[in-house]
């Protein structure tokens, strides 16, 4: 939770167990509020397979898929640097069901 911020920033590392490059990252940002429920504010929902590669930007998006305008009258966005390792012990089940992975 970051408060009191038109322009929030997480700079914080998080980690993400993902099976297939074939999956999605959906990050969802929502505007605390002391009383009643948050409100949404807008979401991103990335590939793994576009995720690397250096820094990136992405539009946040409202529920219609349109883009967030901020303040400053430029689209809101999320900026990341993403990185992909594998765990040594890490098996994926293949949909013919072969099993993949570190031999171990």
């Amino acid at each position: 939770t970051i408060k009191n911020s038109l322009d929030p920033t997480w700079d914080m590392p998080l980690d993400f167990d993902v099976t297939a490059r074939s999956q999605s990252v959906t990050v969802t940002v929502f505007d605390w509020n002391r009383t009643g429920g948050n409100t949404f504010i807008g979401r991103i929902q990335i590939p793994v397979s576009q995720m690397c590669g250096g820094p990136q930007s992405h539009p946040l998006l409202s529920e219609g898929n349109t883009p967030i305008i901020g303040l400053s009258g430029k689209p809101a966005t999320i900026n990341f640097s993403a990185s992909v390792q594998a765990s040594p012990d890490a098996k994926a089940q293949q949909p013919n069901g072969a099993t993949v992975g570190a031999a171990g």
